[in-house]
């Protein structure tokens, strides 16, 4: 008996270890190699946080390619959650320091560049130079290793490392794009407000930051989900939060996912949280729903179904920004 009560131990170790594994395996599989997977790569060296660079990174196996745009680490940023404006380099030190990693980090590159931001990858090393070329002979030498390796630091399940593993190893070295973003996608601005909150920038009130107009253009033309634009849904957004322009933001968002916007709207009606609908059609675009929960920190099951929202508002989607939609995204410049 004695001799049974360690083995029985034993036995039970191993079965939940099994399950633990198991389950890694396939929580939030999401993807399936025929979708576009929009990804942070990060790099920084070994136990500092305080200069990690940072690449938007678009995994596309319809076009079998991956798009790369490597952020300079001078560059500011709007950071999501109202911190105010932080140096590329500084943002996943700042998500770490107030808690909110990563999805400080995600919402802060999906508001930069209006697009859905899945998750992230991060590998130690010597520190990249900020030049398209570096990368691209760094991720050329790593990317299907020390990248995106099963058992690299992610926010993806293994199911999905070994899918972004294996689809980057097939590709060739023309099929890695590097954008470089030089003048023509930044933009020089200056403001009079307090930088108190915002120490790594508060000797200066000049910015070099992201032109939104040229960033959109990229988007638009590169990196529109095929799979969401052939669906042919229609969204209507309603801003019911007090902050300016946050329903055209939030549609620049969608119009980039492949959606189409029918209409923006305002209501005085203000809610505290984000409600979504979508049309009972959608019921089991498991996809879709997680690229939408996504943009809002919201749970799939606050996603609403109804029948009849598509003929009262001819749109199969509305969405309904609240006050945590305004200090998610809302711009402090």
């Amino acid at each position: 008996m004695k001799r049974l009560i360690p083995t029985l131990f034993l036995l039970i170790s191993i079965l939940l270890a099994g399950s633990v594994f198991v389950l890694s395996l396939t929580k939030h599989a999401v993807w399936e190699r025929n979708d576009q997977l929009t990804f942070v790569l990060a790099h920084g060296k070994k136990g500092d946080t305080s200069d990690v660079s940072l690449c938007l990174a678009v995994l596309q196996p319809v076009q079998n390619r991956i798009m790369l745009i490597p952020l300079p680490r001078d560059l500011s940023l709007r950071s999501a959650y109202s911190y105010g404006m932080y140096p590329t380099r500084s943002i996943w030190g700042l998500a770490i320091q107030e808690k909110r990693l990563p999805a400080l980090v995600l919402h802060t590159f999906q508001r930069e560049f209006g697009l859905p931001v899945s998750g992230y990858v991060y590998a130690e090393g010597d520190s990249m130079q900020d030049s398209p070329e570096e990368w691209r002979k760094e991720l050329r030498k790593n990317l299907d290793w020390q990248f995106l390796l099963p058992f690299g630091k992610t926010s993806y399940s293994f199911f999905n490392r070994i899918q972004m593993w294996q689809f980057a190893g097939t590709l060739r070295e023309d099929q890695i794009h590097v954008i470089g973003l030089d003048d023509s996608y930044r933009e020089m601005i200056e403001t009079d407000e307090s930088r108190e909150n915002t120490p790594q920038t508060n000797q200066t009130n000049k910015y070099t930051r992201l032109n939104g107009q040229a960033v959109q253009s990229l988007v638009t033309r590169e990196m529109i989900d095929p799979w969401i634009q052939e669906k042919q849904l229609h969204v209507l957004v309603v801003n019911t939060s007090p902050t300016a322009n946050l329903g055209r933001d939030i549609a620049n968002v969608l119009s980039n996912m492949g959606l189409k916007i029918i209409s923006i709207q305002s209501s005085e009606a203000h809610l505290d949280k984000t409600a979504v609908t979508f049309h009972s059609s959608l019921q089991n675009e498991r996809r879709l729903s997680q690229y939408i929960t996504s943009l809002f920190d919201l749970q799939e099951n606050d996603i609403q179904y109804s029948e009849t929202v598509l003929q009262e508002t001819r749109a199969e989607i509305v969405i309904q920004l609240g006050e945590d939609a305004s200090f998610l995204y809302k711009s402090n410049f």
